[in-house]
């Protein structure tokens, strides 16, 4: 009677185990129909309908790359941006170093003055291959945002030297300085600007300031 009950709770458990792997089997298939579904009607243009479907199919799925990513991008092109961000920011945070995730974080971060998640997700796009020249600039203008002026110094530096004739970072530079206290140095900065591109009214208020 033992060894009966005792094949009758195997058999059970076994048919049990069997029927939630093929549940899973299914739900998978359909999250994977959903996703290409919702994949058509954001390539035609179908904003609405795919941010239904990659709704429907998040659900079953909540960590799902493509679906958090696509829904972002989906919401994006509705210019529903808050929701947009929102989804690139749960990518984001699964899949640290996701390229196409990173390279959204840049894009929309700095709307909602994230500028460290914009900074690290740069940092992650150099760690992955890019080279970091490319962002000299949005670096510059990133780190001045956050008040960190240390690094826009360092930047502006950089871009300057790579490129005399980068008008505008004699300005961001000089004021960076300004705001490090190093007053003297702002104004040298100044004074290359206008011997090598002419007066400039911004120029010089921002010496007289510095005075």
């Amino acid at each position: 009677m033992r060894y009966t009950t005792a094949r009758y709770i195997t058999s059970t458990l076994l048919l049990a185990g069997l029927l939630f792997m093929i549940g899973c089997g299914e739900k998978a298939a359909d999250v994977g129909k959903l996703t290409a579904e919702g994949r058509r009607a954001l390539d035609s243009g179908d904003f609405n309908k795919a941010v239904n479907i990659f709704k429907k199919a998040l659900r079953e799925k909540p960590s799902d790359r493509d679906l958090l990513y696509y829904l972002g991008l989906s919401f994006k092109k509705l210019d529903i941006y808050d929701s947009a961000y929102t989804y690139f920011r749960r990518a984001k945070i699964l899949y640290v170093h996701d390229r196409e995730i990173n390279r959204e974080i840049i894009e929309m971060a700095p709307m909602y003055e994230d500028y460290e998640d914009a900074i690290n997700a740069i940092a992650v796009m150099v760690l992955t291959g890019d080279n970091e020249k490319m962002y000299w600039p949005k670096l510059a203008d990133l780190h001045y945002r956050n008040m960190n002026m240390y690094m826009t110094v360092k930047y502006c530096k950089l871009i300057i030297a790579d490129d005399p004739e980068s008008k505008d970072y004699y300005l961001y530079l000089s004021r960076a300085l300004s705001q490090m206290g190093k007053f003297e140095e702002s104004s040298d900065v100044l004074f290359d600007a206008l011997e090598r591109f002419g007066p400039s009214s911004e120029a010089y208020a921002n010496i007289a300031v510095n005075y």
